[in-house]
């Protein structure tokens, strides 16, 4: 009798073995489509055994120990990574291209052509110099080259904008994403304390973290408790555990700064330690790449405005005017170091002579309180020293520019620095024809002399002098022209953006790679799942048999029994 029932006992536990493995292949089959799903599988183990004394131990049948689930970490970790380089590329690709568009002059017209166009009406008016068409016609140009710097800085720093919103949402989507991590890291601890494998909700887990790969570069950790931290960068805790940091974004002088507001309230500046994934590829695109394009497009108007007035100072107008400036002038900017030690303090400056002035950078370096140096940073080259400086007195070493220092809390100290130079901030929006020019053609000096004194109305050695500047090596420190630094910028701006879509490609296919390979592990074969359906069915039927067959011995004994 003891051992029909251990029969019908082990029958039954293998009936319920195979339905669970049944169960499990059906929940694959279902889930062959689910986006990070790994393949399930019912692990089975032997029970313990019955002891018959002499005879030895007897089986007692099968049992499902828990349900394992196929998951190829190291796989997992490579994808991650190229989701960070692949959002990165995104971002990038996405910011490049909007930039690219706006430099695009293949239909002609834009800024490349205004500046060819308006040295061009320079060396027209050389040709005429007394007429009053040739004047208009330098304005003209002039205005029109106003125009299309502005148009270029305006739509540059529009694309700038589109990032600092990009860089927002971005953060919107972390914020989000660490949320869901946080409670899914809630919800694994609690059914895994109890002793049981929550394998869907790992896969669901584990999918928000590529997720957060691709947005930004992060480093995951897996405690033993089945928690996962969440780091960014430079050991900077975005998840942790059972609680998450989440990110803010502010306005900062140069754009969307991103901060780390953690439990208390602390809101710490990051943006410099973010790289990798859309919100990195963001941040780097609009520090970098178009920072770069702005300030050499302020670069370029404002030498173009230094050099043309350089010139045109020294002329004379067709009614005999000289001294006048063809552009506005510049803006000057001056600063003390930070890390000065001294006490003094520096006026904004004026330009001096415009005849002397450049684009260059300088600074004033005292070597003792009464000393001083004069270093164009932009070359590297001293180009003065100063001895027997007296507070408030003029200091005039710096071509074209007098500063004034002043002890106003101390003399200066040896190491100070004080930063002058022309500020070039928005210059390429900001630079306009001159009001005098503006108000009378006649005051356009394309003479060298005065023209109704000396050489009469047909000197035009000063317009030929402005004309010739076209070919002027007075951009990239002297090595091009005008024309070839806009067009060395345009050449950069289309390179940058072709690069960023190589890159998004050669990760996108690293990405389906590595997605293929890890899929081979812990996918879904509909085929190997169809031949466990056979197995287990072939399996659950034959223990059903054997359940029968334990039955009918069963009734046998109790008919014997009547």
């Amino acid at each position: 009798m003891g051992a029909i029932l251990g029969i019908l006992d082990t029958s039954l536990k293998s009936l319920q073995s195979q339905q669970i493995a049944l169960e499990v292949s059906s929940h694959n089959i279902a889930n062959v489509n689910t986006p990070g799903y790994s393949k399930q599988s019912a692990v089975m183990e032997t029970t313990n055994p019955a002891s018959l004394g002499s005879v030895g131990q007897l089986g007692t049948g099968v049992m499902v120990s828990h349900i394992e689930r196929t998951h190829d970490n190291f796989t997992t970790n490579q994808i991650n990574l190229q989701e960070q380089y692949y959002g990165s590329a995104t971002a990038k690709k996405a910011t490049l291209t909007a930039a690219e568009m706006v430099f695009n002059e293949s239909n002609g017209g834009g800024l490349g052509s205004a500046i060819s166009d308006f040295f061009n009406a320079w060396e027209s008016l050389a040709g005429r110099p007394e007429s009053s068409a040739e004047r208009t016609g330098v304005v003209q140009s002039a205005n029109n080259l106003v125009s299309e710097f502005s148009r270029v800085y305006e739509h540059v720093s529009g694309v700038k904008d589109e990032s600092d919103r990009s860089i927002s949402s971005v953060v919107d989507q972390i914020n989000d994403l660490s949320s869901e991590i946080t409670d899914l890291n809630v919800q694994i601890q609690s059914i895994e304390a109890g002793g049981q494998h929550a394998n869907d909700l790992r896969d669901k887990r584990d999918l928000l973290i590529q997720q957060i790969s691709e947005l930004v570069g992060v480093h995951s950790l897996e405690a033993d408790d089945g928690l996962v931290s969440i780091v960014l960068p430079g050991g900077i805790s975005l998840v942790q555990g059972i609680s998450y940091n989440s990110l803010s974004v502010t306005n900062g002088s140069s754009g969307s700064v991103v901060n780390l507001v953690d439990s208390t309230g602390t809101v710490t500046d990051i943006t410099s330690r973010i790289s990798g994934g859309k919100l990195g590829g963001n941040i780097q695109a609009r520090d970098d790449d178009i920072k770069s394009y702005l300030d050499t497009l302020n670069d370029l108007a404002a030498r173009i405005v230094i050099e043309v007035n350089k010139v045109h100072y020294g002329g004379y107008g067709l009614d005999g005017s000289t001294g006048n400036l063809f552009f506005t002038q510049v803006p000057l900017t001056s600063s003390a170091d930070s890390s000065n030690t001294g006490g003094a303090s520096i006026s904004t400056g004026t330009i001096s002579d415009p005849t002397a002035l450049t684009a260059d950078d300088y600074e004033i370096r005292f070597t003792s309180s009464s000393a001083y140096d004069v270093v164009n940073t932009t070359t590297g080259t001293t180009v003065a020293t100063g001895s027997g400086y007296t507070s408030g007195g003029n200091i005039t070493d710096i071509p074209g520019i007098t500063v004034v220092i002043t002890d106003g809390g101390g003399a200066p100290a040896a190491g100070d620095i004080f930063s002058v130079g022309i500020n070039k901030t928005g210059m390429a929006k900001g630079i306009s024809v001159s009001s005098a020019v503006a108000s009378s053609t006649d005051k356009i000096a394309a003479a060298t002399e005065d023209p109704i004194s000396v050489s009469g109305t047909g000197d035009n050695r000063n317009a030929l002098a402005i004309g010739d500047l076209t070919d002027s090596d007075t951009m990239n420190a002297g090595t091009a022209t005008f024309g070839e630094a806009y067009s060395f910028l345009v050449s950069d701006v289309g390179y940058a953006s072709s690069q960023a879509e190589k890159d998004e490609n050669l990760y996108d296919l690293s990405i389906q790679e590595l997605t293929n390979l890890r899929d081979s592990v812990s996918g879904v074969s509909i085929d190997e799942e169809s031949v466990n359906l056979i197995k287990y069915q072939n399996a659950y039927s034959a223990a059903a048999r054997m359940f029968n067959v334990a039955k009918d011995l069963m009734d046998i004994l109790v008919n014997l029994g009547r």
